[in-house]
């Protein structure tokens, strides 16, 4: 399980981003840091998406503005391409959270945060490149 924490200053937003490698990854003691940054609603919520499905490839993404806290987890991944289609879907969703939340007005302004924003995504898959596989090539034969 790769993690990345930081703090968007200018909102005091808290941001997980976390990489996980398979589901027997799950590390205890960052799931509970983020109960008590999500508070119990939507870490049940989240739990239950990630022990129930198990899915390959995706992720969650939670929001908790009264915590002030978003945290994006990464399913074990299906393979490199479908990750980095994956970072930036989910990225998208945050920031539109984030934008909601705010109230950001103004294109400029959400272009802003959607670079720094990158920046922290960027380095969650540079962390975690040792587990992403190359597409299979299909051969038309």
């Amino acid at each position: 399980m790769k993690i990345i924490h930081r703090m968007i200053p200018l909102y005091d937003i808290d941001l997980y981003l976390i990489q996980l490698e398979s589901y027997n990854d799950v590390d205890n003691e960052a799931f509970s840091e983020l109960y008590s940054v999500l508070g119990h609603d939507y870490y049940t919520k989240l739990v239950k998406e990630i022990t129930e499905d198990k899915p390959v490839g995706g992720a969650n993404t939670i929001y908790s503005p009264g915590n002030k806290a978003g945290v994006v987890i990464f399913n074990p991944p299906e393979n490199r391409d479908m990750s980095i289609a994956t970072y930036g879907h989910e990225k998208r969703h945050i920031e539109d959270d984030i934008i909601n939340h705010v109230g950001i007005e103004g294109l400029e302004a959400a272009g802003y945060l959607a670079g720094f924003l990158t920046i922290w995504f960027v380095e969650l898959f540079v962390l975690s490149n040792d587990i992403f596989k190359e597409p299979e090539i299909k051969n038309n034969e």
